[in-house]
């Protein structure tokens, strides 16, 4: 975000309503603190064959008083940031670890008796109505011998 954008807002005088009306809604809002609005800017240098450069970074933080006004703002670049280093600690989450008798009864109460059934229900098996009729019927949702015209 350029300074141009943003020069118009005075604390004091500019509302709510003249900043979306200057500048859009902002990228984020505070999460417990609606009267705080970020403008976060990201501008990128694309690298063939590796990872885009960041060029500029700034955010614009205002805040607003209960009645909407703006009462400070203030811009953080680049050098404000905070590098954060990942940590290699897992999370441990509780569940997830298998013990010898879960194991060992692992698959106990997965068999499925439906699944020694007909392909859908209403086609039975050998021996069934339908096959004993030389298929008359036999399909999905027409177990019986249905309305014909024979």
């Amino acid at each position: 975000m350029e300074k141009y954008e943003y020069k118009k807002l005075i604390p004091g005088t500019t509302t709510r309503d003249d900043v979306e009306n200057l500048i859009g809604s902002p990228t984020v809002r505070g999460t417990f603190n609606d009267n705080a609005w970020y403008y976060v800017s990201l501008t990128k240098n694309l690298v063939p064959l590796g990872f885009p450069a960041t060029d500029k970074q700034s955010v614009l933080v205002l805040n607003f008083d209960q009645n909407g006004i703006l009462r400070d703002m203030h811009v953080l670049k680049r050098k404000d940031s905070i590098q954060v280093a990942m940590v290699s600690d897992e999370t441990p989450t509780p569940g997830t670890e298998v013990s010898v008798i879960q194991e060992l009864l692992g698959n106990v109460g997965k068999y499925n008796p439906m699944n020694a059934m007909g392909s859908a229900f209403g086609m039975g098996g050998a021996g069934s109505a339908a096959n004993n009729m030389g298929g008359l019927g036999a399909g999905t949702g027409n177990g019986g011998v249905g309305n014909s015209l024979n």
